[in-house]
């Protein structure tokens, strides 16, 4: 199983716990934050480094 679907399983399970003790739900939102982060210097990037012709 690649990790990717590993972590979807892992992610889609009904409990907020699970037998490692990790919360899903804190997780989720430091993934969501991450990825909101990403993109927004991913944009701030491509604007910069828009080449003017």
């Amino acid at each position: 199983m690649s990790q990717h679907a590993k972590l979807t399983s892992f992610l889609a399970q009904d409990e907020s716990h699970d037998s490692t003790g990790l919360d899903k739900t804190l997780i989720l939102s430091n993934l969501r934050k991450y990825h909101e982060n990403f993109s927004a210097k991913l944009k701030l990037t491509l604007t910069y480094y828009e080449p003017s012709y």
